[in-house]
């Protein structure tokens, strides 16, 4: 085997082919072993994140992370939080895909987080919502789906008056 500048950094045989690859599994978004990959039966499991009923059984204990939350991504990013570590920005993005996945399989026409920081006095709104509606939040947008709102704290007073306001709009036109 060779690195990025052609020097050997390693040796492989038939005999390292003929070695048995001892497998291990974590399971994300699914604790039944009818839902895992083929084989997985077959496997030590090492740990579960999920969010689902559990339906799972090990024959030695494995770490098991269930919390009562809409998404398997939320247990990630608290994971992320809980160990002090700012979330890489290509991570938040496939973690937020989630907010989208769960608006269309709802049948939802938006869905949205609010993310409040009470010592600043501001949010963050995570929203997966068509371009008609993301288009008229007047909001600056951090990235794709992302605005800060700063002096909105309350999700009730401020967030969905400043909502129901952009979904008038958007019905009118229709």
């Amino acid at each position: 085997m060779l690195d990025a500048n052609k020097r050997t950094v390693g040796i492989l045989t038939k005999s390292d082919f003929l070695k048995k690859v001892e497998r291990q599994l974590i399971l994300v978004d699914h604790n039944e072993l009818s839902q895992a990959v083929q084989g997985a039966d077959q496997v030590e499991i090492l740990e579960v994140v999920d969010h689902h009923r559990i339906g799972l059984a090990t024959s030695q204990p494995i770490l098991f992370r269930n919390e009562p939350v809409g998404s398997t991504s939320t247990i990630v990013a608290n994971c992320f939080l809980q160990h002090g570590f700012e979330i890489p920005t290509n991570i938040a993005g496939l973690l937020l895909a989630a907010l989208e996945i769960h608006r269309r399989s709802q049948g939802c026409f938006f869905s949205g987080v609010l993310v409040t920081d009470v010592v600043s006095q501001s949010s963050l709104l995570l929203i997966a919502a068509p371009d008609a509606l993301r288009r008229r939040i007047d909001y600056p947008e951090a990235q794709p789906g992302v605005y800060e709102l700063a002096g909105i704290v309350s999700r009730k007073k401020q967030l969905l008056p400043y909502l129901i306001h952009i979904l008038r709009q958007i019905a009118i036109q229709r």
